[in-house]
């Protein structure tokens, strides 16, 4: 299944390795931190650069680990079709 995470920051990776483990098709977002997201394309995930362009990837679950409530509408609002 295709699935996308945004969030591959500090919890984020962990979770997003446990879902390429079994070979789930992953899609996710571009981080500042390159070294978690340099490690899960390693492993296989797809790298998006916009929360909008995840939303459009084909994920049929988008998965998020952000740090708060507000980060989440932001994130959510930006994969919102304008």
């Amino acid at each position: 299944m295709h699935t996308g995470f945004s969030g591959a920051g500090f919890m984020g990776p962990g979770m997003a390795r446990c879902l390429l483990a079994p070979g789930h098709d992953v899609t996710v977002i571009a981080h500042r931190n390159r070294v978690p997201v340099d490690d899960l394309l390693g492993k296989g995930a797809r790298e998006t650069a916009s929360p909008a362009a995840l939303a459009s990837s084909g994920a049929r679950v988008i998965f998020m680990c952000l740090p708060n409530s507000d980060v989440v509408e932001s994130v959510v609002a930006q994969m919102e079709p304008s």
